[in-house]
């Protein structure tokens, strides 16, 4: 898709969900600090679950358990991990080569980063707390897309790693349908994503791609003649094939312009869901560490750092409960 195309996408997506919704007029900068912090705590709670055996271990898991049970899976997704590793080239695939989920950790490590300088930089590209529509800057749009393309690495880790964690226990067949249908909707951009983030390219950039932007004097304001008509002076050549597919994800998030935090309320419920699922696959990773714990001699190796692992694992399980408490007690 050209610029030229980009720009009247999102000029007319605008227009049509703005011009005649009273509800859908403003974005509040604090909502979007608490999205930076809500996704960058699921990226950290990502790192640390796939982090907690050694390399080697997570290697014989995979050979000793996934894969065999991925063989003999009858899931309309059984190929996904295949389908995202195929998809992988440079850094990334040397990497998930290596070590099972390894780019998928490193993904998502990388996002932690890249959050922590949106969020330190957030007041320079939002200099009001409220925002209306019509004043939105072009790079505050972009963030917006950063934001939801974030947003879908974190999810599509979460939903890679449940499926991977039920197909090895056998129990495929519990994992939602639209859990599948996002991961098959979504693998191809996620490898992309993978392999431009651990090369440190494409979003990696993102915030020199925006301060360009702005130093060319080319951050319009979408609506300023109230009718999104910004594509018809917009410099093309000044923004990068990234900054524009940014925009083009925005699109699909407009709903976080919205009065009285509706959004940013069905956000956290939707946060506290996946801390759900987090403790389920949790829960049974462990069951299935207890099943090798009972087969190993007791006076072994193998048997003392198993039990350092599912120490690790009760802590996180523990983390969870009191995360999941806090929010629906209100605390």
């Amino acid at each position: 898709m050209s610029a030229v195309e980009i720009f009247t996408k999102v000029a007319s997506t605008l227009k049509e969900k703005f011009m005649n919704d009273v509800k859908l007029k403003t974005l509040s900068k604090s909502d979007v600090l608490d999205i930076i912090r809500i996704n960058t705590n699921m990226h950290k709670s990502i790192c640390s679950c796939i982090k907690v055996g050694t390399d080697q271990e997570r290697n014989s898991w995979y050979n000793a358990k996934v894969k065999p049970a991925l063989a003999k899976s009858t899931s309309s997704c059984k190929d996904i991990y295949y389908d995202y590793a195929s998809g992988l080239t440079g850094k990334a695939k040397s990497m998930e080569d290596s070590v099972f989920l390894e780019s998928i950790y490193k993904l998502n490590d990388e996002y932690i980063d890249l959050l922590k300088e949106i969020n330190k930089n957030v007041d320079k590209f939002f200099d009001k707390e409220k925002i209306d529509i019509y004043d939105t800057r072009m790079t505050q749009m972009a963030i917006l897309g950063f934001l939801k393309d974030d947003q879908t690495v974190a999810d599509f880790s979460l939903f890679l790693y449940s499926f991977i964690i039920k197909t090895a226990t056998g129990a495929a067949k519990e994992i939602p349908r639209y859990r599948d249908e996002f991961l098959k909707a979504n693998v191809t951009k996620v490898a992309m994503l993978a392999n431009n983030v651990i090369a440190h390219k494409g979003a990696y950039e993102f915030l020199d791609n925006a301060d360009r932007v702005r130093s060319r004097g080319a951050d319009f304001i979408l609506g300023a003649n109230k009718d999104f008509s910004f594509n018809n002076f917009a410099i093309r050549q000044f923004y990068t094939p990234d900054f524009l597919d940014s925009l083009l994800s925005a699109l699909s998030c407009l709903n976080i312009f919205r009065i009285a935090g509706d959004a940013i309320a069905d956000y956290k419920i939707e946060r506290n869901n996946r801390n759900k699922e987090i403790k389920e696959w949790l829960e049974n990773h462990v069951a299935l560490l207890r099943m090798d714990l009972i087969n190993a001699d007791k006076s072994s190796k193998e048997y003392a750092k198993l039990e350092k692992v599912i120490e690790a694992y009760d802590e996180k399980i523990t983390e969870y409960d009191e995360k999941i408490k806090e929010f629906e007690e209100g605390d």
